[in-house]
């Protein structure tokens, strides 16, 4: 579950005001991440871009390890099936 201090939460408005001093904050690691309120529900999470980037790597490790396993699971499967 992730948690949020008071001042990552942001209002759009509030956001919309002040746009470049919460990006230069973000940019700056001073701030990790900021959650984007509309209508006091939740819409989105603004985070620095080389985080982004670690998350979309890390994702895409863990995409092709499950499909090596997958295939690996398959293989041996297959190997074990007896020939017709």
């Amino acid at each position: 579950m992730l948690t949020f201090t008071k001042e990552e939460i942001i209002p759009s408005t509030k956001l919309t005001r002040n746009f470049s001093e919460v990006l230069n904050k973000i940019k700056a690691h001073t701030l990790e991440k900021v959650v984007v309120l509309r209508n006091n529900e939740m819409e989105a999470i603004i985070i620095p871009y080389d985080e982004y980037e670690n998350m979309k790597e890390t994702m895409e490790i863990i995409e092709y390890r499950d499909i090596y396993e997958t295939v690996k699971r398959r293989n041996k499967n297959l190997y074990k099936s007896p020939v017709r």
